[in-house]
Formats: C-alpha cells, structure tokens, sequence
C-alpha cells in the first residue's frame, strides 16, 4: 500500500516537473549558449564531464544524465573544423567501467584527428574521471584537486541471514552454477567470488595499462599507485599522474598553445551548464533518480528480480 501511495506521489511530482520545464522553455533557449555559426577559425571547445559516470539514460525531466551528450560533443568537436583543441573540465567521482571507457575513447578519437585534448580537473576527477583524464594530452588540476583513486570494485547485497531468518528464498532455474551469482537470499560462496575477483583484475589491468600509455609512466610504478586510494592535485603532480597545477582558464590557454592558436582563443561551450529554474531542476532531477534508483533496487529483491553488477572504476 505504501508502495502504490509513493508512486502516486511520483506522478503528481512529474506531472508538476513537465508543466514548470514547458513554462521554462523560452529561458531555455536565452541560457543555452551563444551562436555557434558566428565562432571564428581555431577554436577551443570546452566540454564538461560532471557527477557520476553512467551510461546513457534520461532524467525525470526528459534530459540526458548518461555520457552520451559528453560523447556527441566530442564527436561535434572532432568534426568541426573551427575547433583546433578541446578542454575536457573534469568533476567527477568515477562510476561505470564501460561508460568511463567510452569517454576515453571518444577523446583519443579528437586526438587522432590532429586536434590537441587537455584535461581541467575541478574539485574531484578520481577513478572513472582519472580513467577519462588519462586520455588528454595534458592534465591540468589544482592543489587540493582530490585524484586518483586508481582501482574497480563490484558489489553484492547480502541479504542470506535476514532471509533465513524470515523464510524468504528465491527458487531460480538456471543454466549454469554462475548464471544467479550474486543472488541477494544467497551466501557468497569462494567460488563466486573468485570468478567475480578474476572480472574486478582484469578490469584493474585495463585501467593500469591506459595509465601506463597515456602517461608514460611504468607499469610497476602505476599498480603502486593503484591500490584505490585518494591523491591531492599536489600529490598527483609529484607521482607523474597530472602535469602540472592550473584552473580552467590556464587549460584554455594551454589548450590553445598546444593548437599553434597565437591570439586570444574563442571558446565554444558544449552542454554549458544551464542557470536559473532549468539548473534547479536538473539538480532536482538527479537527487530524484538517486531516490527512485534505490527503490528500484529494493523492489528487484522483493520480486525476486535480481539487480545487475556493475564494474565500477
């Protein structure tokens, strides 16, 4: 009952949600961003990867919250012959594995074409965001920049003692003894978590050899590094993990440097930030799905649906 009582809740607060964002439409397009047709030759694009690295979804407010607009900016930037370098401002604790991997791989792509890519770390750009960050050809970060974090994970909720004490099972058919690993009414026996340890590895010599290759450092050197701690900018800079310290407007212009851009450069925002009733609604929109996120993994458990793992950098 309390369920149906939440959801009711759920789609009066969307229904709200929906009128205020078509009310805020003609904001919306004076806060976008400037004319793109008027940017002049040798350009810097400035794309921002911000909060939690995810694949591509759509918020309660009809907006992307996954990667994928940071990968089609990239893509538009790679594409666009004004843009002669790219700026990646990075505010990120990390997230997904494969959505990480495809950031990166979108930014060695603007390499390959010829345009140079420098990475601006803001307050926090550590696991996934160091994954992605590896891929610039020059990493920007500030003092106490907070980095690092070089390491996977996987979690299981374990749930056995509180089902068997409750007479709660899941009875599942299955193909094969590792088809339902990680079932939440279930121990977590050695076997599981050695398939499970041999994934989390091989996902690490993923991470440590992107290292290894974008910073040109040695393989021995980075998997001391990788043990999942956190590294200030100023620790990063000693240990070869960033180049040097410096805020946003010193990665424009180190940007255009790199580029041969002798003058002042123009910078073409992609994706900038929204401000006003539009930012307070995307922020809104993302304390939501935290929420409803939680909820949907609670009711997987009830139903006897199991939550997917994610590989987390």
């Amino acid at each position: 009952m309390v369920v149906l009582q939440w959801r009711s809740v759920k789609r009066v607060l969307i229904g709200a949600l929906l009128v205020i964002a078509l009310l805020s439409l003609p904001f919306a397009f004076g806060l976008s961003g400037g004319d793109r047709w008027s940017t002049p030759s040798e350009s810097v694009g400035l794309i921002h990867v911000t909060g939690t690295i995810q694949t591509v979804g759509e918020g309660v407010i009809g907006e992307e919250s996954g990667v994928g607009h940071v990968i089609d900016a990239l893509n538009s930037a790679r594409d666009d012959d004004r843009i002669a370098a790219v700026v990646v401002r990075i505010n990120s604790p990390g997230g997904s594995a494969a959505a990480s991997q495809e950031v990166h791989r979108a930014m060695l792509k603007v390499r390959a074409a010829g345009k140079p890519v420098v990475v601006s770390m803001a307050d926090v750009a550590a696991s996934g965001g160091y994954y992605i960050a590896v891929a610039a050809d020059r990493i920007l970060a500030n003092p106490a920049t907070i980095t690092g974090s070089i390491g996977v994970y996987a979690q299981f909720l374990n749930l056995s003692e509180l089902a068997d004490e409750y007479g709660v099972t899941l009875e599942t058919v299955k193909t094969g003894p590792y088809k339902d690993l990680g079932n939440p009414t279930q121990p977590f026996t050695e076997d599981e978590r050695r398939v499970m340890q041999a994934v989390v590895d091989d996902s690490l010599d993923q991470f440590v050899a992107a290292i290894v290759e974008g910073r040109e450092l040695d393989e021995e050197e980075v998997r001391r590094l990788a043990d999942g701690r956190v590294y200030t900018g100023s620790q990063a800079r000693e240990f070869g993990l960033i180049d040097d310290f410096g805020g946003l407007e010193d990665a424009v212009d180190l940007a255009a440097e790199l580029a041969g851009i002798e003058k002042e450069p123009y910078v073409v925002r992609y994706g900038r930030p929204r401000s006003g009733l539009l930012r307070f609604l995307r922020g809104f929109s993302a304390r939501w799905e935290q929420a409803t996120a939680l909820e949907a993994r609670l009711i997987q458990i009830l139903t006897g649906e199991r939550p997917s793992v994610t590989i987390q950098y």
